[in-house]
């Protein structure tokens, strides 16, 4: 269940005018990623069912990878959850020219095999410009979670590429924590119950979407992971929690999109412990809807204080 590769790939990017920005940028930054892999790797002017590329487009297969193995709760072989996930936790609006941001792109199971792709991408993304205002910026360099550089001026290190597995993070992220009390949402999580978002979370809803998420990235790599028990798991303590949301532009659409979630922070019983892995491993792969625009992003704590 664990033995999912994932890889961290930090983007540090030189602006390249005064620019101001929206303070969620995961959402922009996905936006462009994906209109630059259109612009370059679809040859059908994005009207997938009529094209003869099928499951060899490397669009499709960033954006709306297929399973690999069949899952009981997804409508079709292909995931709306990318392999991938947007994180930047600058939340800053008005930029100066030479100012650097700094956000991460994970990648998880076999969507590691479009590692030049996305690096092109971003890379091409930064002559177009993102965000409504087009800020271009250049790519100052790309470095592994060690802080090593993996791209720099169309250098590729690939020795300093590192390809781990969820149990690796596991292993280290239990050196640290003892015993878990508390999971705070730092940005919106989208859970569908009954097809519907709800805007509260039992113990329950938690469980399973941690399981959702860790078996559709199992299934990305071909592997079927069998559902826990959810009855009489445990129970939450104590919630403080609330609703909130952000508008995006989708251009493929041509329409705003909102995408509201809950955030804030919740206490579980002490059997919570009794899925301590899975909570770990969701810490780092996101939970819920819309994972790749950075949604669903939890940290655990033992007490008052997080853990970074």
């Amino acid at each position: 269940m664990f033995d999912v590769r994932w890889t961290r790939l930090r983007f540090k990017i030189e602006l390249l005018e005064d620019s101001y920005l929206p303070t969620q940028k995961n959402s922009a930054l996905r936006g462009g990623m994906g209109a630059v892999l259109i612009s370059y790797f679809c040859i059908n002017k994005g009207q997938c069912k009529e094209c003869l590329m099928g499951e060899n487009c490397v669009v499709q297969n960033i954006m709306n990878p297929k399973l690999e193995v069949e899952l009981p709760f997804t409508k079709n072989a292909n995931t709306s959850s990318p392999g991938f996930v947007i994180e930047c936790m600058d939340y800053k609006n008005e930029y100066k020219k030479g100012d650097i941001i700094q956000f991460d792109l994970l990648i998880f199971a076999k969507t590691l095999n479009y590692i030049p792709q996305f690096i092109f991408a971003f890379d091409k993304l930064g002559e177009k410009g993102f965000g409504k205002n087009r800020a271009k910026y250049r790519l100052d360099g790309i470095y592994n979670k060690e802080d090593k550089l993996i791209f720099k001026d169309g250098v590729f290190f690939k020795e300093n590429l590192m390809i781990l597995k969820l149990s690796d993070y596991i292993l280290e992220r239990q050196k640290q924590i003892n015993n878990i009390k508390i999971v705070q949402f730092i940005t919106p999580f989208r859970f569908m119950k009954n097809n519907k978002l709800v805007d509260d979370i039992e113990f329950k809803d938690f469980i399973i979407s941690l399981q959702r998420r860790i078996s559709i990235l199992n299934a990305l790599e071909g592997r079927m992971i069998n559902n826990f028990e959810t009855d009489d798991l445990g129970e939450i303590v104590e919630k403080n929690i609330y609703w909130t949301e952000f508008k995006r532009y989708s251009s493929r659409q041509k329409s705003a999109m909102k995408l509201g979630g809950i955030k804030g922070r919740i206490s579980f019983s002490s059997d919570i412990n009794n899925f301590k892995e899975l909570v770990i491993a969701g810490e780092l792969t996101h939970i819920g809807k819309n994972t790749s625009f950075g949604l669903g992003k939890y940290v655990i704590e033992e007490g008052s204080d997080i853990i970074e």
